[in-house]
């Protein structure tokens, strides 16, 4: 993320901003948890630059510093599934999130264990779903759609595929706000990570996802 130039910020239990231009107003309100603190000031720095130069008439300039807003306001949006995750799950304590990100997209990974059991749940969002678009529509247009083969489920109100072999448990959940999430085993039968999947926070991450 750029260096932000000045404005004005207040931070209480949450961190909180608002900056106008003209007719435009526009207020961000990010839990701390969600992201850092020069994350939401650089990126409504780069908002405020790009209303000051669309207003001098710099359309390129604004541009670049529209596409920098825009950036920062997807990811965000985005780390605010890492609050979202559970710590535990159906007898599973969670492990440390990995958050990895490219390409505009970013990926989410973290293990549960039970005892010698484990369970891995990924979570990619971004990419062209801050387009208009969304992952599972990507994958479509490739002829590689999410639920193309295997079983198919419905848990929590959302399209879940069964690719489980006699080796492994996989499951893909096509979430509305765009995103994927896979969950893999292979210590854990399919139908006790089935039982993992209803337990876990499916519809709040994604609604959340969808804000």
């Amino acid at each position: 993320m750029r260096n932000g130039s000045s404005q004005t910020t207040r931070v209480t239990g949450l961190v909180s901003a608002l900056f106008v231009s003209g007719s435009v107003a526009v207020t961000i309100s990010i839990k701390p948890a969600w992201a850092d603190e020069q994350s939401v000031i650089d990126t409504i720095a780069a908002c405020n630059d790009a209303a000051s130069l669309l207003e001098a008439n710099d359309i390129d300039a604004a541009l670049e510093e529209a596409a920098w807003c825009h950036e920062g306001l997807q990811q965000i949006k985005q780390t605010q599934a890492l609050d979202i995750f559970p710590d535990a799950v159906d007898g599973f304590s969670g492990g440390d999130v990995i958050n990895e990100s490219a390409l505009g997209m970013m990926l989410l990974t973290r293990e549960y264990q039970q005892d010698a059991k484990s369970i891995t749940v990924n979570l990619t969002v971004g990419g062209m779903a801050g387009l208009g678009g969304s992952l599972t529509e990507l994958m479509n247009a490739f002829g590689g759609a999410v639920g193309a083969e295997g079983k198919k489920l419905r848990i929590q109100r959302r399209a879940v595929t069964d690719l489980s072999d006699s080796g492994s448990a996989d499951f893909s959940v096509a979430l509305r706000s765009g995103g994927l999430m896979s969950v893999t085993s292979t210590t854990v039968n399919a139908e006790d990570v089935i039982r993992f999947l209803r337990e876990f926070p499916i519809a709040e991450l994604d609604d959340a996802l969808d804000k």
